[in-house]
Parts: C-alpha cells; structure tokens; sequence
C-alpha cells in the first residue's frame, strides 16, 4: 500500500457530506497533525494534504486552506478551497464563527455604562474597554500612589 491510499484509508467517504479524517492526530483538535501528511507533503492538517492531492500546491498568495463546510476534521476535496488569512476570517465572520463570545452583543460595562463610541477604547486593537473604568481606576491608583486615605477618596 503506497502512501497515498494510506492516508486515504484514514478518511471516512460520506457520498453526502464532509470526508472525516480518522487517522491519528498529534497536538489539539480540531488542527491534526496527520503523521502521514506530515511526511508525505511536509503539511501537518490532513485537509491541506487532501488538497495538495487534488487541486495541487497551494499558490503562494493564497497559503490557506479553508473548508466551506467549516468542519475541520473535512478532507472532502470539494469543500477545500485555497485563500489569505483575511479571506479565512472574513468567510468566518459571515458564518457567525469569529469568536467573540458574544462581546459584540454587549452594550454596557459590567459597572453599567454604555459602549458609545465615546466612551469605548481598544487595547491591542481588539480587546474593547470602558473608557468611564479605566479613568476611575486610574484616579484610585494615583490616589494609592500618594498615600490619600480611602476616606477622602470620592469614587463617581
């Protein structure tokens, strides 16, 4: 058995749906670490080996590669296409996958104040803070530093 039909003898063919890779993996699911890809095609995600197999290397503008199916355990050559890290997060985006833990749906502060574009900062470009906070907490740091008594402290 030559290598190839060993890596495929590690894939689930469902004729209506995703082709799940089966074989084992190395490191945290869902990004495999197929041993045999790895070898095969210096790749460490059977997806991308499944891919190199059908459609070729992957351009080198486009170095991703990115499941219509959003399963990433999928090597069904056509539910694989090739993109950017920018394509990837945009098509993640618009399937509702980007992450946030529903901070987006958030409109105020765990202290109560609104998110307004006023009132809202970013830290490292995508943590959001409240400005109001952070103010406050600066004043009692300060306050802390030159030794005034908690009871002189007037918090808003």
């Amino acid at each position: 058995m030559d290598a190839v039909e060993k890596f495929w003898a590690r894939v689930i063919v469902n004729p209506d749906g995703c082709w799940g890779w089966t074989g084992s993996t190395l490191g945290r699911a869902p990004y495999q670490r197929p041993q045999l890809a790895e070898a095969m095609f210096g790749t460490r995600q059977a997806a991308r080996a499944s891919y190199i197999l059908h459609h070729g290397p992957l351009p080198p503008d486009k170095p991703f590669v990115c499941h219509t199916c959003d399963d990433p355990f999928c090597c069904r050559p056509d539910h694989l296409w090739a993109g950017t890290a920018a394509e990837n997060a945009a098509d993640m985006k618009a399937k509702g996958r980007a992450g946030t833990n529903g901070n987006e749906r958030k409109t105020h502060c765990p202290a109560g104040h609104e998110y307004t574009p006023e009132n809202t900062g970013l830290e490292r470009g995508t943590e959001r803070y409240c400005r109001e906070c952070k103010r406050r907490v600066g004043r009692e740091n300060a306050r802390r530093r030159r030794g005034t008594p908690e009871s002189a402290w007037k918090l808003p």
